[in-house]
């Protein structure tokens, strides 16, 4: 799969030890190469592959072995096996090999699946509470992502599709006051004060793209939701 920040492969590993033949199927997450999009996103906009690498290399351990002493049966993030710094590349577990799958984004996610991974943000957002206890700077760097006031590359965007939401949902019966409070909403600021740093405040790491394809999710032999992971 390919996307405006990453490029996506699957790859099967076969090896073989003492003559018994083993596959490790596995996840290669390497920055795109869209100039476009790189001149957008890359070292001069929010450096979004570079923060995950960094993520995946100095802070995903200590969450995992958080969520791991608490909960062994239930995954948040992936694992990652190892971090390429040569080649910009994460190498990270298959999750289909756990049988989780992805939502259809065109569809969208139901109540149950969005209660199910705001669960999941939550956790996340606990552990890095708890590695900030230690670390007061840990997470020094991470203060610029899609939504801040140090970039408004993608500001414009957001802003378009909000009011075309606004545009569809004025037409709808019963919801005319609904689109009314949508247009006059000053979305982009709102938005931003999410993000501001406020040391008289509880600050947290957030995900910072949470959405229909940075999700996977798990069903029982029933089809019932079971379980969700954040994946980007």
């Amino acid at each position: 799969g390919e996307g405006f920040f990453f490029f996506l492969q699957r790859a099967v590993i076969t090896y073989e030890v003492d003559l018994k033949t083993f596959s490790l199927s596995v996840i290669l997450k390497s920055e795109c190469s869209d100039e476009f999009a790189l001149k957008i996103i890359g070292e001069g906009g929010f450096d979004v592959q570079g923060k995950e690498i960094n993520f995946f290399d100095k802070i995903a351990g200590k969450m995992l072995e958080i969520f791991n002493s608490l909960d062994k049966n239930s995954k948040v993030m992936p694992e990652v096996i190892f971090v390429d710094r040569i080649n910009n590349t994460l190498i990270m577990e298959d999750l289909r090999e756990l049988n989780f799958t992805m939502a259809d984004r065109l569809v969208g996610l139901d109540e149950n699946h969005v209660k199910i991974s705001l669960k999941k943000i939550a956790k996340f957002h606990a552990a890095s509470l708890k590695i900030l206890s230690s670390d007061p700077r840990a997470f020094d760097g991470f203060d610029i992502g899609v939504m801040s006031r140090k970039v408004s590359t993608t500001n414009l965007g957001n802003e378009l599709s909000f009011q075309a939401a606004a545009d569809e949902i004025s037409t709808w019966n019963g919801f005319e006051d609904i689109a009314r409070k949508m247009k006059n909403l000053n979305l982009m600021e709102n938005c931003l004060k999410c993000f501001d740093m406020k040391e008289s405040e509880l600050n947290v790491l957030n995900h910072g793209d949470v959405w229909t394809t940075n999700l996977m999710f798990k069903y029982g032999d029933g089809g019932e939701l079971v379980d969700a992971i954040l994946v980007s």
